[in-house]
């Protein structure tokens, strides 16, 4: 039984993400699967589940970068020859309308 509220699409385009206490953004962050509600990224660190999240996305398709807040609902270290983590985010009251230009030209 798939309890998603909406329908995921797998989808790879880079983001930039920082904790919502610091000042400096973290590259090489990619998408495994995007949805209006949420995301699941890979990066090279492990984030604790409860963090907040400030997020640039650069889907491709769209000039301008979607800024979003999410928090970190689960993660597991995925590829333990390049420490590469595997995480899902959940949006923190992300408007529909950016929710939407997140999918622009992936799926809806």
């Amino acid at each position: 039984m798939n309890r998603r509220r909406f329908k995921r699409y797998d989808f790879s385009f880079e983001i930039l993400c920082k904790k919502v206490s610091s000042l400096f953004w973290t590259r090489e962050v990619y998408t495994g699967n995007i949805s209006r509600g949420g995301l699941k990224i890979y990066i090279k660190k492990n984030l604790p589940k409860g963090t907040l999240l400030r997020l640039k996305i650069l889907n491709p398709f769209i000039e301008k970068p979607i800024m979003a807040r999410a928090r970190v609902v689960w993660s597991e270290k995925k590829f333990s020859d390049n420490n590469v983590w595997t995480i899902g985010l959940d949006f923190i009251n992300m408007r529909w309308t950016d929710s939407g230009k997140l999918l622009y030209g992936v799926g809806e």
